[in-house]
């Protein structure tokens, strides 16, 4: 079993490893700019005393990495990073739909994918299958686009009908006409 001092010793060793990888030049650059602190007293005040720090410092390290694994932070158990899937997207009119999935993994190696927040997804599972997946806008736009090539071809349909009589009906006046200029002469 580990002695209190070496499990303050691990916290603070895990929040020298965190604060390397999410890239802080020390201490100080990391409390200031990451934690919002004044300085970096505070978290240095238990490195000096050998007391663990305060669930506040945890709670703001917390807050400000949510993909901060807190079992590790605090046992050391897991993962530094929880596997985590964030998709954010942007839509305007033109129709640059774009759209980001970042997910983070051990040692903060990341992935980012632009991909369409509508149309068509591509899907490739560990498996290396790939699913084509359609959006529910795309099907009710589907749907909308097909329901007017629908009345589109009723109406060119109702017009060469139309059309016909037309043209059944200018017939018929020429046949009259002829019979008529015929009796006429």
């Amino acid at each position: 079993m580990k002695e209190k001092n070496e499990e303050i010793s691990d916290i603070l060793d895990r929040i020298f490893q965190l604060i390397d990888i999410k890239g802080y030049n020390s201490l100080r650059d990391f409390s200031i700019n990451a934690l919002g602190y004044d300085n970096s007293e505070k978290i240095n005040r238990y490195k000096k005393s050998g007391t663990p720090p305060s669930i506040d410092i945890i709670l703001d390290i917390s807050r400000m990495f949510d993909d901060v694994s807190l079992d590790w932070l605090i046992s050391g158990r897991g993962e530094i990073l929880r596997a985590s899937n964030i998709v954010q997207g942007e839509r305007n009119a033109v129709g640059n739909n774009k759209g980001t999935i970042t997910g983070h993994n051990v040692g903060d190696n990341s992935i980012n994918i632009a991909a369409p927040s509508t149309g068509k997804q591509k899907i490739i599972h560990p498996d290396r299958t790939v699913e084509i997946e359609q959006s529910a806008q795309d099907d009710s736009s589907l749907v909308e686009l097909q329901d007017a090539y629908k009345l589109a071809l009723t109406t060119i349909e109702n017009q060469n009908r139309e059309i016909t009589s037309l043209k059944d009906r200018v017939m018929d006046l020429q046949n009259k006409l002829i019979d008529k200029l015929e009796k006429d002469k």
